[in-house]
């Protein structure tokens, strides 16, 4: 299995795009999942369309920032009855995000596939990614859609409220999303878990999702976590991105600094970094 993307969702107003910028500069394989929802716009986790097209807007133009749009509430509604005008024309998101995610949720059971199908957008974005849960009807919606090479499956069993799924689902395709209740905290342990049911050769990306009684807390240039936290850093046995070595990981944050190390050189920038975060 080869983890290509990692997505942390839930940037908002109270965060700098020039600071997610230079982390997506140090970690290219970030990328920033943006929520929409025209109900919750410019709340926590959500945010304005003032911030979208203004402060985000000009960073992400000059920029190499991986993007997706995840969109909620009345405009998924609309997507699910093949109407993709309303979010196109009121969101303003098109052009800025690299790829789109439909948050079915609960309303997966009210595709109307032909309708959806006939009206996916043309030309379309990278991608489209269809939530899949454990409801046999976003499986169907998958598996008719993915003649289109448009469409890529995002696998979340918690339909998007961050609940770990008693048990990780074989991918439907080679190239897959995971979700649900991924945490700085536990992301190492369930890759391994994700990892016995992808093949090899198959590529993923997982879906670490800020919740309402946090924000994306940055912490300088050098380090982001998700919750507000002391830095304490420590030397540890990792597998990351399937790189087997020795990492820096922070006990305050549950961050990963740096992997798939020497053990000496780990030790050193641990001592280095817990000399500069005292």
């Amino acid at each position: 299995m080869k983890l290509k993307i990692v997505t942390i969702t839930g940037a908002d107003d109270h965060n700098n795009p020039k600071q997610m910028a230079e982390l997506s500069d140090k970690y290219p394989f970030v990328e920033w999942g943006i929520l929409y929802s025209r109900s919750q716009e410019g709340g926590p986790r959500f945010p304005s369309k003032d911030w979208l097209q203004t402060k985000f807007a000009t960073v992400k133009r000059n920029s190499s920032m991986q993007t997706s749009g995840h969109i909620c509430g009345k405009w998924m509604r609309d997507i699910c009855k093949g109407n993709w005008t309303p979010f196109a024309m009121e969101a303003g998101a098109w052009g800025q995000m690299d790829r789109f995610q439909i948050n079915f949720g609960s309303s997966i059971i009210k595709v109307d596939i032909n309708l959806f199908e006939a009206n996916l957008p043309d030309p379309c974005p990278t991608q489209i990614i269809l939530q899949i849960d454990n409801r046999p009807k976003s499986i169907e919606v998958y598996e008719r859609l993915k003649h289109t090479g448009k469409v890529a499956p995002f696998y979340d069993q918690s339909a998007g409220i961050g609940r770990l799924p008693d048990k990780w689902e074989p991918p439907l395709s080679n190239w897959q999303g995971y979700a649900g209740g991924l945490s700085p905290a536990n992301v190492q342990h369930h890759l391994t878990l994700i990892d016995k049911v992808v093949p090899e050769d198959y590529s993923i990306w997982i879906d670490v999702e800020t919740h309402e009684s946090s924000r994306i807390i940055f912490k300088g240039n050098k380090t982001m976590g998700i919750f507000k936290h002391k830095h304490r850093w420590i030397v540890i046995r990792t597998i990351w991105q399937y790189e087997y070595g020795w990492g820096v990981f922070c006990k305050g944050c549950h961050t990963i600094l740096e992997t798939g190390l020497p053990k000496e050189q780990a030790e050193q920038i641990a001592k280095q970094e817990n000399g500069i975060r005292k």
